[in-house]
Order: structure tokens, then C-alpha cells, then sequence
């Protein structure tokens, strides 16, 4: 279970990063409240309910929300105002895929 929590955590700190960072990144207040919207339902849907739902369906939870981050990303990828959000979101999504990959492969 160790590895369960500091995987968990690490999500939750890569999440957290980014809504901190967002809120601080010169973006459209549209992003800004999509970015903080999917962050705010994995930490409710997902990290919230860590020990009280399956880890199963929690993991298929996070990569419904990660899912919607990806459309996102594909949004901002062209668009030259929103190039700081942009690369916040490919480098902390990335990470916490690479850590959704490491786990499952457990």
C-alpha cells in the first residue's frame, strides 16, 4: 500500500502544481477555468476518494480526467497566447502519465 500512497501523492502534487500555476500563467480566463475545473474533479473524484473506491476504478477515473486534459492541450498546442499554459500542461500531464504507466505495469 506504501507505493499506492506515494504514487497517489505524487499525482496529487503534480495536480495541485498545476492549479497554482495556472491561476499565475498569463492565459485566457477560459483555460484557466478548464485547467482548474478537470484539477478540481480529480482531486474531489479521484484523490478525495483514495482508501473508499476501488483503485481500479479510481485509476479509470484519473484517465477519464487526464483525457480531457489531452483535448485541452490539443486546443492550446497552435494558438501562441496560450503557449505558458500549453507547456504546463504537456510537462505535469506527462509526468503523471508516466507515473499512471509505472503503476499499472506493478
Amino acid at each position: 500500500m506504501g507505493n499506492k500512497i506515494e504514487f497517489y501523492a505524487k499525482v496529487r502534487w503534480n495536480i495541485t502544481f498545476i492549479a497554482e500555476e495556472i491561476e499565475k500563467n498569463p492565459t485566457s480566463q477560459e483555460t484557466k477555468e478548464q485547467v482548474l475545473n478537470i484539477c478540481n474533479v480529480i482531486s474531489s473524484e479521484v484523490l478525495h476518494n483514495i482508501g473508499k473506491i476501488d483503485d481500479e476504478k479510481l485509476m479509470t477515473e484519473l484517465d477519464r480526467q487526464l483525457a480531457r486534459f489531452h483535448l485541452l492541450i490539443k486546443e492550446l498546442e497552435n494558438n501562441d497566447k496560450e503557449k505558458m499554459a500549453y507547456i504546463l500542461l504537456i510537462t505535469h500531464i506527462a509526468d503523471i502519465l508516466a507515473l499512471t504507466k509505472k503503476e499499472r505495469q506493478k
